[in-house]
């Protein structure tokens, strides 16, 4: 609600028909005090005036970039509500609000191809870099590794990747995200996207920012700078040899 990131607040929802819902309730009773600081609770009002004006922007701004996402060549998985479970979210989309146009939120979250840096990706992608959502400015994070970091082979159990990239996407123009992801996306390839074969499994490496996936084995590069793929390391010993 707040959008300009210079102040926060929450809330907490209990079940108080559980035993330790009832047992939280009681806790927060006791031992906590939820008062909302002032100037906080103006700097909250002030900026959520415009809050219904903000989400449709930020609603209609995010579908549009999640389409052209879903069928770009460049990433291997697009999650959003809409190419995800759109019927469960159609269900609770409240179109009865005056002023408002609904739709499936500002989160996207993209996993990029085998033939993609990751770290390169990130680092040229030019928007602000945080864990937060819901601020006026577009948030990418590498929401896997900042939230799960210690427990990696536990989300991989679950088909979470550990690359994966969560975009809050905020009042930007879509024109200007999208150039923004293009150049990052022709920054970060390290060599042009291959079919996979017909008869033999491709496995991508999960481990590490730079990746590439090859039939039926697994190769990964890095240096201290950059990650790179293990066949330009492959051309640059060839390169060396021819010189030498």
């Amino acid at each position: 609600m707040n959008g300009r990131g210079d102040a926060m607040g929450g809330s907490m929802v209990i079940n108080p028909n559980t035993p330790k819902g009832q047992w939280m309730m009681e806790d927060m009773k006791t031992h906590h005090k939820c008062d909302l600081y002032s100037s906080d609770a103006i700097a909250l009002y002030r900026n959520s005036e415009d809050f219904l004006e903000r989400s449709t922007k930020i609603n209609e701004t995010s579908e549009a970039l999640a389409d052209w996402f879903h069928t770009h060549p460049d990433l291997s998985r697009v999650y959003y509500p809409k190419f995800t479970q759109p019927d469960l979210y159609n269900r609770f989309l409240n179109t009865s609000c005056t002023g408002h146009k609904p739709g499936y939120g500002g989160l996207i979250s993209i996993i990029l191809g085998s033939h993609m840096c990751q770290r390169t990706f990130y680092d040229s992608l030019g928007v602000y870099k945080g864990p937060s959502l819901g601020t006026n400015f577009t948030l990418v994070c590498p929401y896997t590794l900042l939230a799960h970091y210690h427990e990696l082979e536990f989300v991989r159990a679950y088909n979470v990747s550990p690359n994966l990239i969560r975009i809050a996407v905020g009042l930007e123009e879509y024109d200007t995200l999208k150039d923004r992801f293009e150049k990052a996306f022709d920054i970060s390839r390290l060599h042009p996207k291959l079919k996979p074969a017909a008869a033999t499994r491709n496995i991508q490496q999960q481990r590490g920012y730079c990746t590439v996936s090859l039939a039926g084995r697994q190769r990964s590069a890095s240096a201290s700078i950059n990650a790179i793929s293990w066949q330009l390391k492959h051309q640059i010993r060839i390169m060396w040899k021819l010189m030498r």
